[in-house]
């Protein structure tokens, strides 16, 4: 059964800005490395199922477990610089004949798999933390291609503790505000906005002063290992006002937490 069912191909009709604003974000004139060994979550604007990936040449298949209105657990990944995500199904069977054919001949050299991707990820040169954020496709592609991802860096130096960023992947900018300050909401991953005595608020608006909550609640406690993630949706609907939204919680990394002191003070 396809991952992406066909009555969901109208919900992105509209995000082809939103998203490839969100690529873009990712360039660097920095080569990539051949090797990544990266930690990460996931996170996507529907609640996909069935995806997997692999580590290596291993032979072990490594489940995506998405949730609706949280972050995943974290996952680790070392390999090529691309992360490929497969049907799980697929992926399970490919490598069982792959497993028997090693048994078979174990001199030969590794066979490629026979499957093809669902979806691709390209991680940039020195990003170990992310969140990979995953968009359907609005259409079916001969590639096999069915959702893009979007690698988010949330590193301590990126995202530091106490702070927010927005990720703007409706197609469409808003002004926006941010505790007491107001701000511009452009297409892409804004800035990190810090928080005020722990807490920040945010709410948005086609136009000035129009204001408004599109995550419920209205000011958040942020901890002091604690980031969050503000995304806006694709639209659903065009004649909305404004777009479906999820406010995520993100924890700083393990290894990065001894930074956060040198960060954080004046």
């Amino acid at each position: 059964m396809a991952i992406i069912s066909r009555h969901l191909i109208s919900l992105v009709v509209l995000m082809g800005l939103g998203v490839s604003v969100l690529r873009a974000e990712t360039k660097s004139s920095i080569p990539v490395p051949a090797q990544v060994e990266l930690k990460f979550t996931v996170f996507g604007t529907r609640t996909f199922k069935g995806l997997a990936y692999r580590v290596g040449n291993s032979s072990k298949v490594t489940p995506l477990k998405f949730y609706s209105v949280t972050l995943s657990d974290v996952n680790a990944y070392k390999g090529d610089q691309q992360i490929k995500f497969y049907d799980e199904v697929q992926l399970t069977k490919e490598l069982e004949l792959i497993a028997a054919a090693k048994r078979l001949n174990p001199s030969a050299p590794e066979p490629q798999l026979g499957i093809k991707p669902v979806a691709i990820c390209s991680i940039p040169n020195g990003m170990k933390n992310a969140v990979l954020l995953f968009f359907p496709r609005s259409a079916p592609a001969a590639d096999g291609i069915q959702c893009e991802v979007f690698p988010m860096d949330m590193s301590v130096t990126k995202v530091p503790a106490g702070s927010m960023v927005i990720v703007n992947a409706s197609g469409r900018e808003f002004v926006g505000q941010v505790n007491s300050a107001t701000v511009k909401i452009t297409r892409g991953v804004s800035e990190p906005y810090k928080a005020e005595n722990g807490r920040i608020a945010v709410k948005i608006a086609r136009v000035e002063p129009e204001f408004q909550n599109v995550v419920s609640g209205d000011r958040w406690v942020l901890g002091e290992t604690q980031r969050r993630i503000w995304v806006l949706f694709p639209y659903s609907n065009t004649s909305d006002a404004l777009p479906d939204a999820r406010c995520l919680v993100d924890r700083l990394p393990v290894e990065e937490k001894g930074l956060r002191t040198a960060l954080l003070s004046p």
